[in-house]
């Protein structure tokens, strides 16, 4: 009858695998140390008994089985650590232990028999530290122990035979007590690698819990990004239909009831959009994605650029809006992310405008200037009716709302803590700063360093230039978005042409020459990128023409992917007219110049889109 080995429980052998892998990570970080000590061991041994020749012997064997060893722990770490061969494994650890134990203390040869008394002294030292680093290092499984044990009990029983004889008749007593002391020692030996294995054990399971527990958050994290990814393109792309088609319907003149539906629908597309640009600022930054670009800008200019937002809103619920700000910080320039800082203070102003129901709300900037750079405090102070103490708690929790339907209004419960947490990447908090029946301030605090004005170069960035008409190639497969783009092209004077698809983007690109490729990204045949890719690396009429991407795909690791491979514009749907013109403005003012494949990619005229 034949037998099979009976395979390991799935627990048994997780555990297995386990405690083999931190076996050989301790074993690797030790291999050096072992190889020290022995050159130690060996320089004493030559010393005191002269037997050199020995000594090199001993030592390269040492070597030679410390290199298997760590062999075998490598292996093991490179290995799949399946069930199916976690008993081999730990076999293979078992031999290389105890050959390796049993290469390391063969030196109490050396000194038993040239070393006299005191060789003899060392060689039992010796292999009791050797029985004893054993107990310390294999404590994760017993086989291994055991080997480590025998490997080194071998040399013992060499350094007890050349004692017994040397040993004069009348001392076997005395012999007899040594043995007993050896036994007592390896009693001891076993209990420290009882208790050492059984600690192991308590400590590893959790440590392993915890590591498959932050696999499960980067999977869920993975898969939350994806989510939103996917969520936010099937979103945008029928917004930027919509959008598109209400800012085309206002070029035209329309009676005033029609004008009022249309201002409404753009309102609550761009509600919808701040709601996902919000959602995926989040899911940045907890992916520790987002990234600031500082630059210089006044805190003032900020202020009143707010108060020009929201004035309009503010006074169409009732409400009194202003910005004061301390006279010593009028002109006051420092380096910082000026478009994280708006994105904040909107979210601060949003929520006061909506929770306040009548009254008025400031925005006050305050602070001090030192030598080491400007401490702001941006307080955004309504005259609401305060929030309850209940609900403070959950202020700046995500997705958390307020309770009473009387007091808040409905929302995502995303402003507040993608507020806090976009402060705190600029070394900066957003805090609830006092709250009562009278009125709630927040604050924002931000620590930045003081900088000059910069240099005034060229026209100013709103200026808009005349435009050169140019044949651009659309390649989009959404009709509704190919005829919003086609309708904006033609208002600016362009020339369009369409391709349904990647693969027909790369065709009319090798029939046709164009200034401007518009190029979608998630398409059926052929996708944006490999387009892209096709084009660059050929040899036809379009392989340098300037390539903006226009796609609902809004995540950063999209934007890198996108300018690698070879693109020199990112625009997003819901595609904003402004932010179409200044590249073709961009295009325009660099066509006559020849573009090669190395030359820096152009910067557009606005910032804020890219």
């Amino acid at each position: 009858m034949s037998t099979r080995l009976t395979p390991l429980p799935r627990k048994e052998a997780l555990d297995l695998a386990s405690a083999l892998a931190e076996m050989a990570h301790e074993r690797n970080a030790q291999a050096n140390v072992r190889l020290a000590f022995a050159a130690v061991i060996g320089a004493a041994a030559a010393a005191l008994t002269g037997a050199w020749l020995w000594i090199v012997l001993w030592w390269l064997g040492v070597g030679l089985t410390q290199a298997i060893s760590r062999q075998v722990s490598n292996s093991y770490l490179a290995s799949s650590k399946d069930a199916a061969t976690a008993g081999r494994w730990q076999w293979a650890f078992a031999a290389s232990t105890g050959v390796a134990a049993l290469a390391f203390s063969a030196n109490v040869w050396v000194f038993a028999l040239y070393g006299g008394f005191f060789g003899e002294m060392f060689a039992v030292l010796s292999v009791c530290g050797g029985m004893l680093h054993i107990a310390l290092n294999c404590y994760q499984l017993r086989r291994v122990f055991i080997a480590g044990l025998i490997g080194h009990g071998v040399n013992m029983l060499v350094v007890l035979g050349v004692a017994v004889t040397q040993i004069a008749p009348g001392e076997y007593i005395g012999l007899g007590v040594l043995l007993l002391g050896f036994v007592i020692y390896l009693a001891h030996l076993m209990s420290a690698f009882r208790h050492n294995n059984q600690s192991s054990a308590a400590l590893r399971n959790p440590r392993d819990e915890a590591l498959a527990q932050s696999t499960v958050i980067a999977n869920t994290a993975r898969a939350q990004s994806r989510f939103l990814a996917a969520v936010s393109h099937e979103l945008r792309t029928p917004l930027n239909g919509i959008l598109g088609c209400a800012a085309l319907m206002r070029r035209h003149p329309l009676p005033p009831q029609v004008t009022e539906l249309t201002d409404t629908l753009t309102g609550s597309c761009d509600a919808l959009r701040r709601i996902l640009d919000d959602l995926l600022d989040l899911a940045k930054v907890e992916a520790g994605q987002i990234s600031l670009q500082p630059a210089p800008m006044r805190p003032g200019a900020l202020l009143r650029e707010i108060e020009t937002i929201w004035q309009p809103t503010a006074a169409g619920r009732g409400l009194e809006f202003s910005t004061t700000m301390s006279p010593a910080l009028m002109a006051l320039w420092v380096e910082a992310d000026a478009g994280r800082i708006r994105q904040v203070l909107l979210n601060l102003v949003s929520n006061a405008v909506k929770f306040t129901p009548s009254g008025s709300i400031r925005v006050h900037l305050d602070g001090a200037v030192d030598p080491d750079g400007a401490q702001l405090h941006f307080d955004v102070i309504d005259t609401g009716p305060g929030i309850p103490e209940d609900l403070r708690d959950r202020l700046f929790v995500p997705f958390a709302q307020g309770g009473g339907a009387n007091t808040f209004e409905k929302g995502t419960g995303l402003g507040l803590s993608l507020a806090r947490e976009i402060a705190r990447l600029m070394a900066g908090d957003v805090v609830l700063h006092a709250t009562s029946a009278s009125g709630t301030t927040f604050r924002m605090t931000l620590r930045l360093p003081v900088t000059t004005a910069p240099s005034r170069t060229g026209d100013a960035p709103e200026a808009l230039v005349a435009l050169t008409p140019l044949r651009v190639l659309v390649v989009e497969d959404h009709e509704i978005n190919r005829l919003v783009i086609g309708r904006f092209l033609s208002l600016f004077g362009q020339e369009a042409s369409f391709a349904n698809d990647g693969r027909e983007g790369v065709e009319a690109a090798a029939a046709q020459a164009f200034d401007l490729i518009l190029m979608d990204l998630r398409m059926p045949r052929l996708s944006g990128l490999e387009a892209i890719a096709e084009i660059r690396s050929g040899d036809g009429p379009n392989r340098v023409t300037p390539v903006a991407i226009l796609t609902a795909e809004a995540m950063s690791e999209h934007r890198q992917l996108g300018l690698a491979t070879g693109a020199e514009y990112y625009l997003t749907k819901p595609i904003e007219p402004s932010a179409l013109l200044d590249v073709l403005n961009a295009v325009s003012e660099h066509r006559a110049a020849e573009p090669t494949p190395t030359e820096a990619a152009v910067a557009p005229r606005r910032l804020g889109y890219m």
